[in-house]
């Protein structure tokens, strides 16, 4: 299976709610630093399914190796806040959500059209 069909997949089995299936679809694909739009790729199905399965310090992971990568990516960077609301730590979610008023990106939505940057 080329890494175009996994993230296809993976892509597919998220949008399905089949999270672990997801994850463990993408998982060969994260185990370095991103450096390809591929590798970003995988890095955001693993915390958007991570997230969706409760494995938080995973999400947040994953999501801070798209965001250092791409500074400017709202839609990871709502995920951390996500996270970090769920953990209870709303003081770092603030400086988080201080960023994507920063960007003009809406802090809770996920639509396409609201600063996703790839």
């Amino acid at each position: 299976m080329t890494t175009e069909q996994r993230l296809s997949l993976a892509t597919r089995l998220l949008e399905d709610g089949r999270y672990a299936a997801s994850a463990r679809l993408v998982a060969p694909l994260t185990v370095r630093a991103p450096r390809t739009k591929d590798d970003l790729a995988a890095q955001r199905i693993l915390a958007r399914s991570a997230y969706a399965l409760g494995r938080l310090a995973e999400a947040e992971q994953a999501a801070g190796r798209v965001v250092r990568r791409r500074p400017k990516d709202a839609a990871m960077m709502r995920l951390i806040v996500r996270v970090l609301q769920r953990e209870g730590r709303h003081r770092d979610a603030a400086g988080w959500m201080t960023r994507l008023d920063e960007l003009g990106s809406d802090t809770w939505d996920d639509g396409p059209s609201h600063g996703t940057a790839a």
